[in-house]
């Protein structure tokens, strides 16, 4: 798992969201297979989070089987929907790219986005390729975040 924060930062950070109550950080990551996705098309799938913790997101990662993929990103955009808050990560989909770690181009949220436990996020995929690819995965890596009384 790569990481743009250093340790201290998230404890920070979490301590900052949840008003001092107590508090266990680990890291997680939920994988997601789209299997094939034809030119043009969009796929959906969801996500769900843990029952017993929250789960903040603070990087996407995508591989997608074609020969070139390895020097140029794959040709998708996503968009990300929380259910809990019918909450959008973007306005509309994005350019993996500009949202997403792929080969050696890391690229993190600026933030961590935080999605309830017992909650699931929607992940739209839309290849905007001419040929379309074999296999999408996607890896939401972050952390999760078990509370305390």
């Amino acid at each position: 798992m790569q990481s743009f924060w250093s340790l201290e930062e998230i404890n920070t950070f979490v301590r900052s969201q949840y008003n001092g109550r107590r508090f266990r950080i680990v890291p997680y990551v939920y994988p997601l297979l789209f299997g094939a996705i034809g030119a043009n098309a969009t796929l959906t799938q969801n996500v769900t989070i843990s029952a017993n913790a929250d789960f903040w997101l603070s990087n996407i990662i995508v591989q997608a089987s074609l020969e070139d993929v390895i020097t140029t990103p794959p040709l998708l955009r996503i968009l990300l929907i929380d259910s809990a808050s019918n909450d959008q990560l973007s306005n509309v989909a994005i350019a993996v790219p500009n949202q997403c770690t792929w080969n050696t181009c890391v690229n993190n949220l600026p933030y961590p986005r935080k999605f309830n436990g017992r909650s699931t996020f929607t992940v739209q995929a839309t290849d905007y390729s001419a040929v379309g690819y074999g296999a999408v995965s996607f890896s939401f890596e972050g952390f999760q975040v078990y509370l305390y009384n």
